[in-house]
């Protein structure tokens, strides 16, 4: 039974992920590296137990805690989504988020508003 307080290795469950994603997850980095922006894998891959677990946070599991997610459902669970941040700022960084959030359509992706460093198939 997998640990829903924990995220996954992103980099072990990368078998999981969708192939088409992780390709264009991948050229998407390529050139937001080659741009001068560092990032790294934070999440990727995600059961359902683990978003339920973080669904509940701020609503059931600690109050004080501001919500983590919005979403029962996620695109990473369909193994197309990837949480991304700064590997010395994390997610204070702003301009490796805005360069990605520029970026991600041209590569088949997009990133969503409220949630800092994902980035998921447009489909």
């Amino acid at each position: 039974m997998d640990d829903a307080t924990k995220a996954l290795d992103p980099v072990a469950f990368m078998e999981v992920m969708k192939p088409r994603f992780c390709y264009r997850l991948g050229r998407l980095l390529q050139a937001c590296m080659e741009a001068g922006h560092d990032v790294k894998l934070v999440e990727g891959y995600r059961t359902a137990r683990r978003q339920k677990h973080l669904y509940s946070i701020g609503r059931t599991i600690d109050r004080e805690q501001p919500t983590v997610t919005d979403v029962r459902y996620s695109k990473h669970q369909d193994g197309k989504a990837m949480d991304v941040c700064s590997p010395t700022l994390g997610y204070a960084a702003v301009q490796p988020f805005r360069w990605l959030a520029e970026n991600a359509p041209r590569f088949g992706l997009k990133t969503l508003p409220g949630d800092r460093g994902h980035i998921e198939e447009a489909d």
